[in-house]
């Protein structure tokens, strides 16, 4: 159900529930069997204030709230390419998006504007299964280089009894980092 007020649009099948935040079309929920599978933060969806530090990835930390973000032009540190600043983890995760709930999901859009890119999210649940489907236009006259990340955050209770297989390698015990918040 679309929530204006919030900037939020939520879906379900019998097997997924899922909500997208208007800011970053971040996929802020997504609950199987009534078990929250991504990592939300403590301070997710309280009230921020006006207050900011002044290096856009500190104020990332500050204020991330878990979730899976779409990193867009670059992820990674601030840099300014071809003169032009990009924060922390790139601007399409920090800009609000238009958010339209359709059947069973939502599209969400948005042009950047330190690049010549329009985004198209659509995010859909069927059965037990949500697909993400993005689209990337330039709607420039030149070419535009960028890089494109997805950034799930997992829930960290999902890892408990895991196995990691990369490759075609042996299955190794899932172990877990040091408690050292963003380092890790």
């Amino acid at each position: 159900m679309p929530d204006p007020a919030r900037g939020r649009v939520e879906f379900s099948s019998p097997e997924l529930t899922a909500a997208v935040e208007s800011e970053g079309a971040r996929i802020s929920s997504l609950r199987s069997a009534g078990r929250e599978l991504l990592l939300v933060t403590p301070w997710a969806g309280a009230p921020d204030g006006s207050w900011a530090m002044p290096v856009s990835s500190h104020e990332w930390h500050r204020r991330y709230p878990g979730g899976w973000h779409v990193l867009l032009p670059r992820s990674g540190d601030p840099v300014a390419v071809d003169g032009v600043e990009q924060p922390f983890h790139g601007e399409a995760a920090w800009r609000h998006w238009r958010l339209e709930a359709v059947e069973n999901g939502c599209v969400a859009t948005v042009e950047l504007r330190t690049v010549p890119l329009r985004l198209t999210r659509r995010i859909r649940i069927d059965g037990d299964v949500l697909t993400v489907t993005q689209e990337v236009t330039s709607f420039g006259s030149e070419v535009v280089a960028f890089g494109w990340v997805e950034h799930p955050a997992f829930d960290g209770a999902l890892l408990e009894g895991a196995t990691i297989a990369l490759g075609d390698g042996p299955a190794r015990a899932f172990v877990e980092p040091p408690a050292t918040a963003f380092a890790d």
